[in-house]
């Protein structure tokens, strides 16, 4: 199907659902909706063939008559390309929905990662360890908040935390500032902290009333901000036995970002592939709007030389043997003939000057611009040669001072 009209279009938007068309015409979906908003066909309401299969009323759009521009649709500009096919359709084996196995944790650290062992190298306070450490050295480090008593705790379930998504085939990316989680190129930062206990001071002042007290629950975070995703011990479960459903989370999150770029790339290809269409397309219309704009401009001068004759014909009617009307009416005649379109007679000064605007053409557009530069007129001093002043009006050199 190379090409096809509006109402074509509409009886088959109306006929079958846009996927099957999409996979029929080898136009992505996308393109076929904007398709339709761009030459107003509407579509079937969400539901719409639902309904149909269960046999339940449906509202049908009428077919709208009005439209200015061509009612031919050339689909062969909106096929999707074998390259663009292949990114938009990749397949992501989603593993979330694979069930996370319940491992067997460990009693202690066994040749822990590297991140592992920097991060406890850094935390070198004697009462908490705390991610807010100096970050002058370049080695990567996981971000801890924890006191003394809760820090090997901590970098166990960190070790084994990380190489479980080592091993479910996803990267971690530990740098100076911190680790994140990586799958499909979606980057997650990660976090761990003790929660505390808020009490009241003794003798609190009124800027300082309460103190910060750790009570050895461990939270785990993921993301920032608005984003922030905790898990924490509870009364019945500690954090370790929350690992597989931690790792569902990360790949979740990441597979869901992931999809989100790919509609976006989507999208992209949609936009572009209409805005060709609709460039090509002001690009004929452009055409004839210069071709229309010519006969309008023609069709005024054309105007104006009627006028110019019918005021010559009155003066040779007058003639009389007056040489200045001879040469006046003798002149104005070929100038209306280098005017009208018609005839476009090369006239010997006029020939110089742009027909439509009536406004002399630049006869040497450098040495023009050069002398503007100079113009005294703008600039307000004159060019001054061998210590003399020119006078362009006068043309002629003057001394200054005199």
């Amino acid at each position: 199907m190379q090409s096809i009209t509006r109402k074509e279009l509409y009886d088959l938007i109306w006929s079958k659902p846009v996927s099957k068309i999409s996979k029929e015409t080898n136009i992505k979906e996308s393109v076929i909706r904007g398709l339709c908003v761009t030459y107003k066909i509407p579509l079937p309401i969400n539901g719409y063939w639902s309904k149909i299969q269960f046999g339940k009323e449906v509202e049908v759009f009428p077919f709208i008559d009005d439209f200015a521009d061509s009612d031919i649709i050339n689909l062969q500009d909106f096929e999707t390309k074998e390259k663009e096919r292949e990114v938009v359709d990749e397949i992501i084996e989603v593993k979330v929905d694979e069930e996370v196995p319940i491992l067997i944790y460990p009693s202690e650290l066994e040749d822990p990662l590297e991140v592992i062992i920097e991060t406890r190298k850094r935390l070198t306070r004697k009462d908490s360890y705390t991610y807010y450490q100096s970050m002058n050295d370049d080695v990567p480090y996981v971000s801890v908040d924890v006191t003394s008593n809760t820090l090997d705790r901590a970098l166990l379930f960190l070790d084994t935390l990380l190489k479980q998504i080592i091993k479910r085939g996803h990267k971690v990316d530990s740098k100076k500032w911190g680790t994140n989680v990586e799958i499909l190129n979606q980057r997650i930062p990660i976090r761990i902290r003790e929660s505390y206990n808020r009490v009241k001071k003794q003798n609190p002042k009124w800027y300082d009333s309460e103190d910060k007290v750790p009570n050895g629950i461990l939270i785990f975070q993921i993301e920032e901000s608005y984003r922030k995703v905790e898990w924490k011990d509870s009364a019945t479960v500690k954090l370790e036995d929350k690992i597989p459903s931690i790792i569902s989370k990360f790949e979740e999150t990441c597979y869901k970002r992931y999809e989100d770029e790919l509609e976006s790339i989507r999208e992209d290809i949609r936009k572009r592939e209409i805005y060709k269409h609709i460039q090509a397309r002001k690009k004929v219309v452009q055409v004839h709007l210069d071709k229309f704009n010519k006969l309008l401009r023609e069709s005024e001068k054309y105007s104006k030389v009627l006028n110019m004759k019918l005021y010559i014909n009155e003066l040779k009617k007058q003639e009389s043997n007056n040489e200045d009307i001879k040469k006046w009416i003798e002149w104005s005649t070929l100038a209306i003939d280098w005017y009208d379109p018609t005839v476009n007679y090369e006239h010997p000064y006029l020939k110089d000057v742009d027909r439509d605007v009536l406004v002399i053409k630049s006869l040497d557009r450098d040495i023009e611009n050069w002398y503007d530069f100079y113009n005294k007129h703008k600039y307000g001093y004159e060019v001054r040669i061998n210590n003399n002043y020119y006078d362009d009006e006068d043309d002629e050199f003057f001394d200054y001072n005199d």
